[in-house]
């Protein structure tokens, strides 16, 4: 089961990150579109290959997972299909790790045999928790390739704040400033992480 849920993750970033597609937003926001129409048949029963018929299996070996997760992630990835990507805030910041990353938390709690409303409902924030805090650190571990695409995924009003420079940032320039912003974010991810153990701690064990 997790390996059909790593198929679609997969199969959407591969899908995104085309390089022959990567310089034309228009492109990209066409084929998660069309992602999204695969998605609907997929939940209404008709999947497209093997790989989608595999996914709905899983769907109904766990029924408790819902569409609400892939979708949110197919409105992170299509965020990104733009020319110069930017994050306004650091709310906006959390939000896109949730779409991109919590969202497998979400996926994975099924799987884990985690089904029951209750015990849903008090999975939800670690299991979300522990997806931001990794997309997080991927940010800060990408932000070179990211800045060679003309991406910058730390929020615009922190780095007003700091004097953080775009430019500057776009041309690896590591600043005083900059540093500060980069050890700011990780403190951020690190309080996600505690929140995700925390929060995993107090769960019933799933053997």
């Amino acid at each position: 089961d997790a390996g059909a849920l790593y198929a679609w993750c997969r199969r959407l970033d591969e899908l995104v990150d085309d390089p022959a597609v990567s310089g034309d937003p228009a492109t990209t926001v066409a084929r998660i579109d069309e992602w999204r129409q695969r998605l609907d048949e997929l939940w209404e029963g008709s999947p497209r290959d093997d790989l989608d018929a595999a996914l709905l299996v899983t769907l109904r070996r766990n029924p408790s997972l819902g569409v609400q997760p892939f979708a949110d992630m197919l409105q992170g990835m299509r965020s990104d299909a733009v020319r110069a990507r930017r994050v306004a805030t650091g709310a906006d910041l959390e939000e896109y790790a949730y779409q991109v990353a919590g969202t497998v938390g979400l996926m994975l709690l099924p799987l884990l045999g985690v089904s029951e409303e209750e015990d849903v409902a008090a999975a939800r924030g670690p299991a979300i928790a522990l997806g931001q805090a990794i997309q997080l650190i991927n940010i800060l571990r990408d932000a070179r390739p990211d800045a060679a695409l003309g991406r910058i995924y730390l929020p615009r009003d922190e780095m007003a704040e700091r004097g953080v420079d775009e430019a500057a940032v776009l041309a690896l320039q590591c600043t005083p400033a900059y540093r500060g912003l980069v050890a700011h974010t990780a403190e951020r991810a690190e309080a996600f992480l505690g929140r995700a153990e925390r929060g995993g701690r107090s769960q019933p064990s799933t053997g």
